[in-house]
C-alpha cells in the first residue's frame, strides 16, 4: 500500500507519507464545509432579494391594475408564503450546518453556537421570525393578512404629489399564540404569551436576514486560523501537481484506490468570491427599495 497524488491522467504519481494524506485529507474535508456553508448563505441572500422583488412586483402591478377581489387577495398571500417558507427554509439549513460539525473543536464550535443564542436573545426580529418557522412547520402558512393599498404624499403647499402603493403583508399574535404546544423553549413560551397585535413581516424578514448576516460574520471570525491552516496545507499539496484537478490516492498493493480525495484549484477562489459577492448585505433592518422619483 502506498500514498500518492495524482492527475486527471493518472500517469502522475507522486508519493506521499501516510501523515500528510491524513493531513490533507482533513483540510480538504474543512474547506468543503466552509464552501458548502457559504454556499447555503448566498440561497439564503437570493431568497431574500426574490423576497423583495416579489413584493416589488405585486405592488407595481396592483398600482396599475388594482386588486379587488378575494382570490386575487388570496395569491397574493400564496406567492409571498412560498418566498417566505424559501427564507425559513434555508435559514434553518444555515443554522444546522453551523451549530453541527462546522468544525471539530469544541471551543470553536461552542462559540459558533453562542452566536446564534446571544442573537437570538437580542434580536426580536429574529427571534418572532424563528417561531413563525416553527409555526409554519407544524400549523399553517405564515402569512395571517395583509395591507393593500395607496397613500396620498403631499408637497410643502399641502397638494397631492405622488401616490404610493404597497403590499404589506402581517401575521397576528394571536394566531402564533394557537402554536404555543409545540414550542419547547421556556422563554419563548413567555415571548409569546406577551405578543400581541399584528407584526409587519417584511421587518421580520429583514430582521432575521439581517441577523444571519451578523452572525455569519462571526462565524468567519472564529474559523479564520482553522481556515488557514486547512488553506496552507491544501496549496502547498496544489502545487506538488500541475493539472487543475488531481486527487489525494490511497493505492492497495494490487494497483487499485481504496480511497481517493478530489482536489481542485478553484474550490478556494470559489468560497472567497461567494464571501466578497455577499460581503455587504448587513443592515438590511434599516434599508428598503423604492421607485419613488
Amino acid at each position: 500500500m502506498r500514498y500518492g497524488l495524482t492527475d486527471t491522467t493518472h500517469k502522475l504519481f507522486v508519493e506521499i507519507s501516510e501523515d500528510e494524506f491524513k493531513n490533507i485529507k482533513y483540510a480538504v474535508s474543512g474547506l468543503l464545509k466552509i464552501l458548502q456553508l457559504e454556499t447555503v448563505y448566498d440561497i439564503v441572500i437570493d431568497n431574500y432579494i426574490e423576497f423583495e422583488i416579489e413584493l416589488m412586483k405585486l405592488a407595481t402591478y396592483g398600482s396599475v391594475r388594482r386588486y379587488t377581489t378575494n382570490i386575487e387577495f388570496r395569491e397574493i398571500a400564496i406567492s409571498i408564503d412560498r418566498r417566505l417558507i424559501n427564507i425559513m427554509t434555508s435559514g434553518k439549513m444555515f443554522k444546522d450546518f453551523s451549530t453541527k460539525g462546522l468544525i471539530d473543536k469544541n471551543i470553536v464550535q461552542q462559540k459558533i453556537c453562542a452566536s446564534f443564542d446571544s442573537r437570538r436573545c437580542q434580536i426580536s426580529e429574529y427571534r418572532i421570525f424563528e417561531m413563525l418557522r416553527n409555526y409554519a412547520q407544524h400549523s399553517s402558512l405564515p402569512i395571517s393578512g395583509l395591507t393593500v393599498g395607496g397613500k396620498w404624499e403631499l408637497d410643502e403647499d399641502g397638494k397631492k404629489k405622488y401616490n404610493c402603493y404597497k403590499i404589506s403583508p402581517r401575521i397576528d399574535a394571536e394566531v402564533i399564540k394557537n402554536d404555543i404546544n409545540s414550542v419547547n423553549n421556556k422563554n419563548d413560551k413567555d415571548v409569546l404569551r406577551e405578543m400581541t397585535g399584528s407584526y409587519d413581516v417584511k421587518q421580520l424578514v429583514r430582521g432575521y436576514v439581517d441577523t444571519l448576516a451578523i452572525i455569519r460574520s462571526e462565524i468567519r471570525a472564529t474559523v479564520t486560523d482553522s481556515v488557514e491552516a486547512w488553506e496552507t496545507e491544501y496549496n502547498e499539496t496544489i502545487r506538488r501537481v500541475p493539472e487543475i484537478s488531481a486527487c489525494a490516492v490511497i493505492e492497495n498493493d494490487d494497483g487499485a484506490w481504496d480511497e481517493q480525495i478530489g482536489l481542485c484549484k478553484d474550490m478556494i477562489e470559489m468560497r472567497k468570491m461567494l464571501e466578497s459577492k455577499n460581503s455587504k448585505s448587513i443592515n438590511l433592518l434599516h434599508s428598503y427599495v423604492s421607485s419613488i422619483i
